[in-house]
């Protein structure tokens, strides 16, 4: 029998009993609803124009529109020669909050004529912080938006890695491409180092920078109405995505935080004797925290050693505590 209750604080309790002479155990699964983030339509921002942010000796860049080049000449030993650039949109920008835009990676293409490639990815936050990513190769390319798959390293000091690049995320202030000759004292006087950077755009589910800001503009740009009465129930009720929540939830989860919180934030709880499923709503570029404890009380740690679940869309998802043991088990689910 699955049990439910609500309480004015936004919690809401699932309590899965079964028969103790079985020694099967209990589950108890506590959740609580917070913000709000972006709808779930799929965009890219796409690299139009390039700016040069910064050069450091001789070189040359040509801009081809979204499309730019460098040459660099042999710099000699141990000077460098560098141009850090940074990309502009027509539509959208490279600059603002990218975990409400549901941005998860950055693709690129590289030709270039050296092996390896001296060419790094370079995101600023507003906080002043810089972070880059070395792992390019000739070619097509694809980053990871994720710090430790993507290579993601903090120039200068930094405690609490994850917490830093999160709250950078929320507020970039440019990304770009740097590119380096050091130069190498045995090798001569080489070719010049060239560099062509195309096909430079983020991966999201919104264009960064060009969210409605509403619930009426949400509603307007997904159903053509701007209150949700308006909406026609064909379109509204329906899962465009397949991810479990309807085309309209998902809209009223994004931008009206009540509805989610009161109404849409639920955990569910299921075992099949040996793991837990733990499945709650979440909303995109929101992140959320998995606990398990042996009380109500206790002490939460992650389950698997990592409960932390980043969402990349708005909808239905789930975690296995595959480690759930003969219990009994108490799980919270936290948006941080």
């Amino acid at each position: 029998m699955l049990t439910i209750e609500g309480t004015k604080e936004g919690w809401i309790n699932m309590t899965t009993k079964q028969n103790s002479a079985t020694g099967v155990t209990r589950w108890l699964g506590i959740a609580v609803a917070l913000a709000v983030a972006n709808s779930a339509t799929a965009a890219t921002t796409t690299a139009t124009s390039w700016n040069t942010v910064n050069t450091v000796g001789q070189s040359t860049v040509t801009f081809n529109g979204g499309q730019v080049s460098t040459s660099l000449p042999y710099p000699g030993f141990p000077t460098p020669v560098r141009v850090e650039l940074a990309a502009q949109a027509t539509i959208g920008s490279f600059a603002g909050d990218y975990r409400r835009a549901g941005v998860q990676a950055l693709n690129l293409t590289l030709a270039c004529n050296t092996t390896p490639v001296n060419a790094f990815i370079m995101l600023y936050g507003n906080s002043g912080r810089l972070w880059a990513t070395s792992a390019l190769t000739n070619g097509a390319n694809s980053i990871s938006f994720d710090r430790e798959a993507g290579g993601w390293a903090l120039y200068g000091a930094g405690a609490d890695l994850p917490t830093l690049w999160n709250e950078d995320l929320n507020n970039v202030a440019s990304l770009g491409v740097l590119t380096m000759y050091v130069g190498n004292p045995d090798a001569g006087m080489p070719d010049p180092e060239t560099l062509t950077v195309s096909g430079f755009e983020l991966i999201g589910t919104q264009t960064v920078g060009s969210l409605p800001t509403t619930l009426a503009d949400a509603l307007m740009a997904a159903f053509g109405v701007n209150t949700v009465a308006g909406v026609d129930p064909l379109l509204g009720n329906a899962d465009d995505d397949g991810d479990g929540m309807s085309n309209l939830d998902e809209v009223r989860a994004e931008y009206e935080a009540g509805y989610f919180e009161q109404v849409l934030f639920k955990a569910e709880l299921s075992s099949d004797g040996s793991s837990v499923t733990i499945k709650f709503a979440c909303v995109n570029g929101d992140q959320y925290t998995i606990g398990k404890a042996a009380s109500v009380g206790g002490a939460y740690g992650p389950i698997n050693g990592n409960g932390v679940v980043d969402a990349t869309f708005t909808g239905y998802t789930n975690r296995v505590d595959s480690a759930a043991g003969p219990g009994p088990n108490f799980y919270r689910v936290l948006k941080q």
